[in-house]
């Protein structure tokens, strides 16, 4: 017997889990709430070790959302994107800030070294937060669809 798909569950959008980082506890708190229910889960973290442990658990989430400075002595935002997507490629990756010292984050070279999907600069606009999440999926229908188009930035 053959199962018959449902339209709606060809058309349902791919579900987003994503992890968000930062050392700032106010921001920890108001950034999930800009975002609340745009995504499908967010987990909040305040260390990028927290997060780099979070991946590599069983079922990773597929979206990374962090702060550029993430603390005195501890790796930048930029650095933890580049290491997710050295191990877990097809996370899309998200960069919050304003500023990351010596570094100009306006340069889309740095940004692609680093494997940053979308930037957004800090303070960052409540509709720039809720177009996000439409703006992810966009991305990872044309990255499925082998579309080699740039970024919805």
């Amino acid at each position: 017997m053959t199962e018959t798909v449902q339209p709606q569950e060809i058309l349902s959008p791919e579900s987003l889990h994503a992890v968000f980082v930062d050392d700032e506890p106010i921001i920890r708190e108001m950034t999930p709430a800009m975002l609340q229910g745009r995504f499908d889960s967010i987990e909040v973290f305040e260390t990028p070790e927290e997060v780099i442990a979070r991946f590599r658990k069983e079922d990773p989430p597929n979206v990374l959302i962090t702060d550029g400075n993430l603390g005195e002595g501890k790796m930048t935002g930029l650095e933890l994107a580049r290491l997710t997507k050295d191990e877990f490629p097809t996370t899309t990756t998200v960069l919050i800030s304003g500023g990351i010292p010596d570094i100009n984050l306006d340069d889309k070279e740095i940004l692609d070294k680093h494997g940053i999907d979308f930037y957004l600069p800090k303070p960052a606009r409540l509709a720039q937060m809720r177009e996000l999440p439409n703006n992810i999926r966009t991305l990872r229908q044309q990255q499925k669809a082998g579309e080699n188009l740039p970024p919805v930035k």
